[in-house]
């Protein structure tokens, strides 16, 4: 995950980049939710400028992933 740039991404595609390099797990368990913590980490990381906090992606991800 920390070797993939997302700077200046739009969320959703950057999402579909992430589960493209990988296999999404079947089951929406413990390892979804540590992608998705992952994942967000390192889309913030990317986007600082953008002025949200890593809680905010963290909340925007999993309404995307488990809703």
């Amino acid at each position: 995950i920390e070797l993939q740039s997302y700077e200046n991404e739009f969320l959703p595609n950057a999402l579909r980049q992430f589960f493209a390099k990988l296999d999404a797990p079947e089951d929406r368990n413990e390892y979804l939710s540590i992608l998705i913590e992952n994942f967000s980490k390192r889309f913030h990381q990317c986007n600082q400028n953008l002025g949200l906090s890593i809680g905010w992606f963290q909340k925007i991800l999993f309404i995307f992933v488990f809703r």
